[in-house]
């Protein structure tokens, strides 16, 4: 029956074809038929070892195999060459018992040959079966194995080219992020900048040109501006900081309670301006200590209370609270605000994507750094950050932290 398949390539020239492949559908094609047409068989198949599995990802065959089937490594022949790590010949399928006689019963097969792709590891292999009983020639068998190791080395490159356009394309959608964000820290910059020069350019008129209403008005406008700029330039050094493992970091025992208390003390003025109630959820029992780093901890909770009053309307409630949960101690702030669909919820923690609850809103006054400071600061003191929202419902960021007495007691 080899006279019925094409005519023979040139191994070096099937080789190339192998090196030049970009795909694994492309790399099984160039074996099926290859390997085929070279040692004048009736049927190659193509299989992908997948954890315990062999799978039967491609074939060329006088008529079908097993295209798409899976089958334990121990049950079939495929199996045993990659867990043996060498080429299996058997020149009698029914006289051999390692073969599944039933899965064989329906096909052509009479005698095959199953070489492993990549001795070490293989990660495949290549099955040549023949219609008649057949034992395998060295050269037969030396050039299949040629042709597995040519294989081995392909899907290494386009696994390899892969991670590569993967990794192209990250970095080309973390330039265009970072591009749309410099732009828009540009116009958050310039802002209040432009405010504080046009009010300190009008209290420069003669005194005759503006009441003291005026000028206290004119004031106000140059500190809230000085003090926004502050903020953002106070944002922009710290992501800076964690960005290039900078920020310090010392871990200590912590009460819950008392930076929660404290977190509201400071803030009761800012949401008392906006017409939001600010109210402190803890329970009888102190949570307990937590190991955490006081400066970092405190910017979190202060970064979540502040998103989470800009974004709430006047009249709405902004809870912030601490509770033991088991091994960890949990901080949340919950908001009664707009809250965030789905998509955007995957967003709102990129420093570089300005999206989500950070610019969908007009007049968001901030440059979208709150969130992302608060999540990395949270990683870096090992613990997990969390956000839930749901759109018109408001939101709810919970950051968990180890506690500081089960960590003491382990080490005793």
């Amino acid at each position: 029956m080899g006279s019925s398949t094409p005519a023979s390539p040139s191994l070096p020239a099937l080789l190339l074809q192998l090196s030049m492949a970009r795909g694994r559908d492309e790399i099984m094609a160039v074996v099926r038929s290859g390997v085929r047409a070279l040692v004048g068989s009736d049927g190659v198949t193509f299989v992908l070892r997948e954890g315990g599995f062999c799978h039967y990802a491609d074939e060329d065959a006088i008529s079908p195999l097993w295209k798409g089937q899976r089958f334990p490594l121990q049950t079939c022949i495929s199996g045993h060459a990659m867990l043996e790590q060498r080429p299996i010949l058997i020149p009698d399928i029914y006289l051999d018992p390692r073969v599944p006689h039933d899965a064989y019963r329906p096909t052509f097969v009479k005698s095959m040959m199953m070489v492993p792709v990549r001795t070490e590891d293989p990660v495949g292999a290549i099955g040549v079966y023949w219609a008649d009983k057949h034992l395998a020639t060295a050269k037969e068998e030396e050039l299949v194995a040629t042709v597995a190791n040519g294989a081995a080395v392909a899907l290494t490159n386009v696994a390899l080219y892969g991670e590569l356009e993967a990794a192209r394309d990250e970095a080309l959608k973390a330039n265009r992020a970072k591009s749309v964000f410099l732009a828009n820290m540009s116009h958050e910059l310039r802002t209040p900048l432009n405010a504080i020069i046009g009010f300190a350019d009008m209290l420069q008129l003669p005194a005759m040109a503006r009441t003291p209403e005026q000028l206290t008005s004119y004031l106000h406008h140059i500190s809230t501006s000085g003090t926004h700029l502050l903020d953002l330039v106070t944002d922009l050094l710290a992501l800076a900081e964690i960005e290039e493992g900078r920020f310090p970091i010392a871990l200590t025992a912590q009460d819950c309670g008392e930076m929660v208390d404290d977190i509201v003390e400071r803030m009761s003025g800012t949401a008392s301006h906006a017409g939001i109630e600010l109210r402190r959820q803890l329970p009888q029992r102190s949570p307990g200590p937590v190991r955490a780093d006081r400066r970092a901890t405190k910017q979190i909770l202060l970064n979540l209370v502040s998103s989470a009053v800009q974004f709430t309307p006047r009249g709405g409630l902004v809870e912030v609270g601490a509770r033991a949960s088991g091994p960890r101690r949990t901080f949340m702030v919950r908001d009664t605000g707009a809250g965030l669909d789905e998509e955007k919820l995957q967003l709102v923690q990129d420093p570089f994507v300005r999206q989500g609850r950070l610019a969908s809103l007009a007049g968001d006054g901030g440059g979208g750094l709150g969130l992302s400071i608060a999540s990395a600061l949270t990683r870096l003191q090992g613990g997990d950050f969390s956000i839930e929202s749901r759109k018109g419902t408001g939101t709810t960021v919970t950051v968990s932290l180890p506690a500081w007495a089960e960590l003491t007691a382990g080490r005793g």
